[in-house]
């Protein structure tokens, strides 16, 4: 009987992880990148513990620690697509680590909010 409950609470701690998302920014040489992961077990042709969400390049072009639309170069992660910004800025805190972005995208003739602006901690890669 014990070794039957040693399965179900292993199955139930991987149910529990399932859906786990966290939001990254990562510093890797000349670029940023801005994902989410999303923590688990997902089966199929490769099981892994770990899916990605969404991503975002973003490219800097100056000293900051502000950066214009001008100064900014945002894609997508998967299709490599450039998005159109329009407006705000990104605010890079060397000292704290941090990154706040608040910028404003064109899509389809449509202006709104970049869907994840905030602040965010810079990690490095490794």
């Amino acid at each position: 009987m014990r070794s039957a409950r040693f399965p179900l609470i292993f199955v139930l701690l991987l149910a529990s992880l399932a859906g786990c998302a966290r939001t990254s920014l990562r510093f890797s040489g000349s670029e940023y990148n801005l994902r989410e992961i999303k923590r688990g077990l997902f089966l199929g042709i490769c099981p892994n513990t770990s899916q990605i969400q969404w991503s975002y390049y973003i490219h800097l072009d100056g000293l900051g620690p502000d950066y214009s639309p001008q100064q900014v170069k945002l894609q997508e992660g998967g299709s490599g697509d450039r998005l159109n910004i329009t407006s705000g800025q990104i605010h890079l805190d060397r000292a704290k680590r941090t990154m706040s972005i608040n910028l404003s995208i064109a899509e389809k003739g449509v202006t709104s909010a970049f869907a994840h602006n905030g602040v965010f901690a810079v990690e490095t890669a490794k």
